[in-house]
């Protein structure tokens, strides 16, 4: 074993434990049998910025300054330490041709604003490329094309080179012994001629190889070099003219295809971009993946075979060299800020997870100290009795379902309705045996070097004795680990293509009420998600719709199929209802609304699960029929029957106990 010792914040000795002293009286952290590594860097980070990160009055704004709305109470801070990361750079956002400046923080939780700065840093401003800067906006804005971007970099640096003339004109003449009036002193152009000097840095949002090389090219023309391209997810098209003008690239993994401009990336884009030169890191622009920073940079290894420790140095020492700041971070050597991360495991395993993050030598995270999601499913107490309902209430909860007659039940629930519909099989009923592997079956213990024999669909036998067909098609599977297909419980895939395009979104319908919206009927079975999931071990999927508060059906996708007959494996799955809470995203509208509002949204739910059971009771005593005017009570039959089950969006723990409590109070099939 090895031992890191640190010192009035730093690291004094690094090494094996025998070649180590440690100092009498020091605290001591037991890390046998765990991995240390450095303290992980997030390159683009947007926690912690209080009252929005974009200054959107206009486009070349590099005055404004992100250390100026610093919130040091942001709970994404600490969470982030759960994840291991100790040193954030976070950033103005990409609204702006050329943003504000940006603030490098450690992660000291707990401390003021102020005491979370990284001291002695070069400063840095958020440029930005492509969709976003041009986009729409309430107030109309140059500029709206990449061409206006391009010019409006040009136009704005041969101002600042202006701006700089003058003053060293000015400077000039006083060298002299000559009195003379000075410039008008301008913030603006003065961080921008800063960045000429190479004394603030430019971190670049940008995605297309095309405006990549704009960029470059800009930045050669003005004398200054871009420190690091932000996203870069064409980079890889580009990744010789990167290297050699000398930018970093900072990217994300397999996240893509969420606007136009990310359609074309690769899972490989770090691993190419590596070969080619490139210091590469890995960001997560996000408040919920910076905890999985490690997880994000293990791709770098499946993706293109980056070795485990240049993956490793996506998230730790490459981002320090970005920021200039690797002198004091990103690896763990004598002298360098006593900042570390130490895993239960391999950072890279997938049962790893962050024990104790250090930053200056004193202990920000300590999973033994803090309530885990654990902790709290071991003390979970009952959530709802009946004891509790109201009067009202337990007049519903004594309801009987009504019996519908054969002819009503089937046009409320046509023949199929629910089911779930054989997967189509090809006509070449030969045997496939997957021999050699670990088999984890889900039902059983794992069988070590088992074979599985799957014929005409179906799997005809599992385990360690099975013989394979003397006419399968055999799949050596030794030293993999073979497990059932994945299920994905929540997407929009097959009605969704493109986030920020909305020509390729079916996902949300207008209105509050849409019971009777089907996503079965808009699965668009080319799409290129379902090819992109099922490379990545994802058979099976629900497709559901977003809109509104009762917001449709659901549909179960095979992943296997072709068509829209053979995608859509069971319709309907599941009624979808957006629960209302008050935090966390339930809700129509979204989380955090007023008391008020949850109260308006749940008294709506009731009473359209009133109305429905009322209909019901109607059309079982054929006092109406099925219409195309009841088509939304028609859908919500089989909810209050209990036929269909429904599927409750909630997140908060005030969110899920009312879920629940409303599925006891309507007796539903949750």
């Amino acid at each position: 074993g090895g031992t890191v010792l640190i010192e009035n914040g730093k690291i004094a000795a690094v090494g094996p434990d025998s070649q180590v002293a440690v100092p009498a009286g020091a605290r001591e952290i037991d890390a046998t049998g765990m991995w240390v590594t450095p303290g992980l860097l997030d390159a683009h980070s947007h926690m912690s910025i209080e009252g929005g990160g974009n200054e959107g009055a206009d486009s070349v704004t590099p005055e404004v300054r992100i250390i100026d709305v610093i919130n040091h109470r942001d709970e994404s801070l600490f969470r982030a330490l759960a994840g291991g990361v100790t040193t954030i750079n976070v950033l103005h956002g990409s609204a702006n041709t050329i943003g504000g400046q940006n603030a490098i923080l450690k992660l000291r939780w707990g401390k003021s604003a102020d005491e979370l700065l990284f001291d002695n840093v070069t400063r840095g401003v958020k440029f930005a490329l492509g969709e976003n800067p041009k986009r729409v906006r309430a107030v109309e804005r140059y500029p709206s094309t990449r061409m206006g971007v391009e010019f409006t970099l040009r136009k704005s640096f041969a101002e600042a080179r202006e701006y700089q003339a003058k003053w060293d004109e000015y400077e000039a003449t006083r060298s002299r012994g000559v009195d003379a009036l000075a410039p008008r002193r301008d913030l603006r152009l003065e961080a921008l001629s800063e960045i000429m000097k190479g004394n603030i840095l430019v971190h670049a949002h940008s995605y297309r190889a095309d405006e990549i090389l704009m960029l470059l090219r800009v930045a050669e023309d003005f004398g200054f070099r871009i420190a690091s391209l932000q996203h870069v997810l064409e980079g890889y098209k580009v990744a010789d003219e990167i290297a050699a003008h000398g930018a970093g690239a900072s990217t994300f993994t397999d996240f893509w295809g969420y606007k136009m401009e990310a359609w074309d990336a690769i899972p490989y884009n770090m691993s190419i971009m590596y070969e080619r030169g490139v210091t590469v890191s890995i960001n997560s622009d996000s408040n919920e993946r910076v905890r999985r920073m490690y997880v994000e940079a293990a791709k770098a290894v499946k993706y293109g075979g980056v070795p485990e420790q240049e993956a490793l140095k996506m998230i730790t020492l490459n981002a320090a060299k970005h920021f200039g700041i690797e002198d004091r971070v990103g690896s763990i050597e004598v002298g360098k800020d006593g900042d570390l991360a130490i895993f239960t495991a391999h950072p890279f395993s997938g049962n790893t997870r962050v024990q104790y993050t250090i930053i200056d030598g004193q202990l920000y995270f300590d999973r033994n100290l803090v309530e885990t999601t654990e902790d709290v499913l071991a003390n979970v107490e009952p959530l709802v009795s009946t004891e509790s309902v109201t009067e009202n209430t337990n007049r519903i909860i004594d309801w009987t379902p009504p019996i519908l007659s054969p002819m009503v039940r089937a046009q409320v629930m046509p023949s199929g309705y629910g089911d779930v519909t054989e997967p189509v099989v090809t006509a070449d009923t030969t045997p496939i045996a997957i021999v050699g592997g670990r088999i984890l079956t889900m039902t059983g213990t794992p069988i070590e070097r088992g074979t599985i024999v799957v014929q005409g669909g179906r799997i005809t036998a599992v385990g360690a004795d099975v013989e394979a067909p003397a006419d399968a098609h055999v799949i050596n599977a030794a030293g993999m680990t073979v497990t059932p297909g994945m299920i994905n419980a929540g997407t929009v895939i097959g009605l969704s293509e493109i986030g920020s395009i909305a020509a390729t979104n079916d996902t949300s319908e207008l209105g509050e009420i849409n019971s009777h919206i089907k996503a079965s009927v808009a699965i668009h079975p080319d799409s290129e998600m379902i090819p992109i999931a099922r490379a990545n071990g994802v058979t099976t999927a629900i497709a559901a719709p977003q809109g509104g508060l009762i917001q449709g059906q659901s549909a179960l996708i095979d992943m296997a199929g072709w068509t829209p007959a053979e995608v859509v494996a069971r319709s309907p799955l599941a009624m979808h209802i957006d629960f209302p809470e008050r935090e966390g995203s339930g809700g129509f509208g979204g989380g955090g609304q007023s008391q008020e509002q949850v109260d308006a949204q749940l008294e709506t739910l009731r009473r359209w699960m009133y109305r429905a059971r009322a209909h019901a009771g109607a059309l079982a005593a054929e006092m109406v029929t099925v219409t195309d005017q009841t088509y939304t009570l028609d859908a919500l039959v089989p909810v209050v029957l209990g036929e269909l089950p429904v599927v409750l969006d909630a997140s908060s723990e005030e969110g899920i106990k009312s879920a629940l409590a409303f599925i006891e109070e309507f007796q539903l099939r949750g």
